[in-house]
């Protein structure tokens, strides 16, 4: 099982991120979800969706993420590589030169 987060830089109390928690928990692949809040100097929310199937996860994910016009440019989505977190893969980032090339046309 591999945790994919998807870290949104907004005021963690904003009704879009109400909104797409609860798009979040409607798609089939998403059996459950952790979210934490950054600190309060800080305004972002990370959001953890265990899996054991990362890509078809995020293909349930990257369209929510990709059609909204806040979330497409504040919004980071990581997954845990094959060694956890220390080779974790940048799958989305609002700078499409960044994200892990595997990952660009997933």
């Amino acid at each position: 099982m591999k945790t994919i987060v998807i870290q949104i830089h907004q005021d963690p109390r904003s009704k879009r991120i109400a909104r797409f928690v609860n798009t979040l928990i409607s798609l089939p692949e998403i059996k459950k979800l952790r979210i934490d809040k950054g600190p309060t100097s800080q305004r972002y929310v990370n959001i953890g969706i265990p899996t054991k199937r990362v890509r078809k996860t995020w293909r349930e994910l990257r369209g929510k993420i990709r059609s909204d016009r806040i979330l497409s440019k504040n919004s980071i989505v990581v997954c845990e590589g094959k060694h956890g977190w220390n080779d974790y893969e940048l799958i989305y980032h609002w700078d499409v030169d960044v994200i892990d090339k595997k990952w660009r046309t997933a």
